[in-house]
């Protein structure tokens, strides 16, 4: 995801402008040997739509990593609500947590190019493999 809507107390996270050329770069690798589905801007639903569907997920987004909750380390994405009568734009989290709670009978392969996903500074944890994936 190129932008990321602003979250808790408006957090606002950087702009991913290297997006499109990565995207674009995958895109035209993988599209020689599988069909390519892109979501530029998903929701957790569209994103989990999508994993139920298909083998192989590329994510280029912002990564949260939670040191006192693993489980909640998230890839960040957005979904839009109406605010008066205008459609507004917020994160949405795809957490440790809830991803685990789902079947992904197709998944084999996912590859993270976001931020703070390989990230664990908890000293608790060291030894576990337990990040945004």
């Amino acid at each position: 995801m190129k932008t990321t809507p602003g979250g808790e107390g408006d957090q606002r996270l950087s702009n991913l402008p290297g997006v499109e050329d990565e995207e674009a770069a995958v895109t035209k690798l993988v599209e020689k040997y599988a069909p390519v589905e892109q979501l530029k801007q998903p929701s957790v639903t569209q994103a989990v739509d999508s994993l139920r569907r298909h083998t192989i997920a590329y994510f280029a987004c912002h990564g949260t990593s939670d040191v006192q909750y693993p489980s909640q380390s998230a890839l960040v994405l957005q979904k839009s609500r109406i605010e008066g009568q205008t459609e507004v734009y917020v994160q949405d989290r795809l957490t440790m947590g809830g991803l685990s709670n789902i079947k992904l009978q197709r998944a084999r392969l996912a590859y993270l190019s976001a931020c703070s996903t390989a990230q664990s500074k908890s000293g608790q944890h060291r030894d576990e493999v337990l990040h945004v994936w």
